[in-house]
């Protein structure tokens, strides 16, 4: 068992460290690799909770390899905290070709996006799942509302998308 190798520093879990790390996430997989660690990164810093609406942000995410692992798919997926998708890709999605996983390596993600969302809070989820023919993947490390966010702007709205929308009266 793993246990019984010893975890190296490498192998702990860094998420819950995170101050946006949300304690009741959901996580499941067989754990062949790990999302050990994540950095959300903004104008704000590097270790923030609140963003700003429209905000350009950078995710890294850290995948350890415990075995060789191909057809890798990585995804990330925002969520209003009641549940509704606000919007999600991964790799597969986007038709990006990712390399194989060696054991004992760790692999750095990078996901870039724009937070326009309206203000609120959110959480991301991120997966580390595999490519199968005979079921749609097979989930390694998945890890559903992993992060909990604040978004904050002038403008209020409702829904999901920030859409910079104007009233005048004319």
């Amino acid at each position: 068992s793993r246990a019984m190798l010893g975890l190296s520093a490498l192998d702990q879990d860094h998420c819950t460290q995170r101050r946006s790390y949300n304690p009741n996430e959901y996580r499941w997989g067989d754990r062949r690799a790990v999302i050990t660690d994540y950095q959300l990164r903004s104008n704000s810093g590097n270790d923030q909770v609140i963003f700003e609406s429209g905000e350009n942000l950078e995710l890294l995410v850290y995948v350890r390899f415990f075995q060789a692992l191909t057809g890798l798919i990585y995804g990330c997926t925002v969520k209003t905290v009641d549940g509704q998708t606000v919007y999600g890709t991964n790799t597969r999605q986007q038709g990006i070709e990712v390399s194989h996983g060696e054991a004992g390596k760790t692999i750095v993600i990078r996901f870039q996006f724009d937070l326009n969302l309206v203000p609120g809070e959110y959480f991301i989820s991120l997966g580390v799942a595999l490519d199968d023919g005979e079921r749609d993947n097979i989930a390694i490390d998945r890890r559903y509302d992993l992060i909990h966010i604040i978004v904050r702007g002038d403008v209020g709205g409702f829904g999901l998308a920030q859409m910079n929308m104007s009233i005048t009266e004319d």
